[in-house]
């Protein structure tokens, strides 16, 4: 844990070549600890070596998983919500993050099967933003409303996600429906830019 947050607190000041080194030689001396390879993943992704953080996190998906894995735990949020909880896992941040990494590469399907087995582990709002964007980009658009709408099921006034809902069937032809979301988003964010 020490050496996680070490290399958290320089990530946060921006010295992210520095918390890689602080995370590398951490893993000289605990080469099996899956967290180490997923900040050390978040950091490579912070400085566009997307390959790299392919590979830590890859490899951190290989030691959870399995009989004699390590079990998902919550991980400590650096800045936490009012209530003090955990909102993400372990597991989760692996996939949703490979996810992200393989997305910056251009790799869509490799990032759908990431994002999918986040949302499996545990359901966030930023990961199905993430996957139906995966699916827009590819004109997919009934797929990513399938996915946006999913998630309204558990967050149904998050402004971001109507929006985009409303875009999307404008971008399909069905102005009523894309009217009928882009009103419902502005009853809830009435100063959405979007």
């Amino acid at each position: 844990d020490a050496i996680v947050w070490h290399a958290r607190r320089l990530g946060y000041l921006d010295r992210y070549s520095e918390a890689i080194a602080v995370l590398t030689a951490g893993l000289e001396t605990h080469p099996e600890e899956p967290q180490l390879y997923r900040h050390r993943g978040h950091r490579y992704i912070t400085v566009r070596q997307y390959q790299r953080a392919v590979a830590d996190f890859e490899t951190a998906a290989r030691l959870c998983s399995g009989p004699g894995g390590v079990p998902d735990a919550g991980e400590p949020d650096g800045s936490p919500n009012a209530a003090g909880i955990p909102t993400s896992t372990l597991h989760t941040n692996i996939y949703y993050h490979l996810g992200l990494a393989r997305f910056l590469l251009g790799q869509y399907e490799q990032a759908v099967d990431c994002f999918s087995r986040a949302n499996s582990v545990q359901r966030h709002d930023v990961t199905f933003m993430q996957l139906g964007k995966v699916y827009a980009l590819q004109e997919d658009y009934k797929s990513a409303i399938d996915v946006y709408t999913e998630a309204l099921e558990f967050s149904p006034e998050h402004s971001e996600l109507l929006t985009t809902l409303g875009i999307l069937y404008l971008r399909m032809g069905e102005n009523f429906r894309a009217f009928d979301f882009l009103g419902n988003s502005l009853t809830h964010d009435p100063k959405n830019p979007k």
